[in-house]
């Protein structure tokens, strides 16, 4: 009798996820394939809209992944565009604002997650806080919790200063000027109610 061989069946399969959430596509990859044309060794139980994101889905690691991110590059514009550097006290998470498309709506951008924050700042002229936000897109949250996303490709608010003026996103406090809003009503209507046609979207800021 021949000596049977353990084999592993899963070898070389791997499984691509492309789309985003609640749009999400996943396919299996397996070149063994090959070696039988026409023949699917392999399918999963379900391959698309695998699950609609909601902010509570997120695992928490990736929400402190993400504000990382944020502080990060907060702390970076503190240091090459700030003059009173020490002046930035304190950076908080106060929620997010997740954007879905609404039924049958076609749109370039979907699923996209503004994470809010306040901070805190103390210079030699005020003492006050104001709102920024970190963007990030193309989030996937399966059935089973796993989560995907790049961290590094997002976006914060921007503007310009210019003798007094400000343009975009940005504020003027006193001689300064910072990106971000003083208060969350200008921000939301930035973030949620321009794209309120196109999109639905779930709120957990407590702001």
């Amino acid at each position: 009798m021949k000596e049977l061989q353990e084999v592993d069946l899963f070898e070389n399969v791997d499984i691509d996820f492309s789309g985003i959430a609640p749009y999400a596509k996943a396919q299996v990859i397996d070149p063994n394939t090959d070696f039988y044309p026409g023949v699917k060794r392999y399918a999963l139980d379900k391959e698309i809209n695998l699950k609609a994101g909601k902010v509570k889905e997120i695992p928490q690691d990736i929400l402190d992944k993400m504000t990382k991110q944020l502080e990060d590059a907060l702390h970076a514009q503190v240091a090459k565009a700030w003059e009173e550097k020490d002046s930035l006290k304190s950076i908080k998470y106060v929620g997010s604002y997740l954007l879905v498309p609404k039924v049958n709506q076609i749109v370039y951008d979907n699923n996209i997650l503004y994470n809010i924050y306040k901070v805190s700042v103390e210079n030699s002229e005020n003492k006050f806080e104001f709102y920024t936000y970190c963007q990030f897109k193309d989030i996937i949250v399966l059935a089973d919790g796993t989560c995907s996303v790049d961290l590094t490709s997002y976006i914060m608010p921007s503007g310009s200063a210019f003798f007094g003026s400000v343009s975009g996103e940005a504020f003027m406090k006193g001689s300064y000027y910072y990106f971000g809003y003083e208060e969350t009503d200008s921000l939301f209507n930035n973030c949620v109610t321009k794209n309120i046609e196109q999109y639905g979207y779930e709120s957990t800021v407590t702001e």
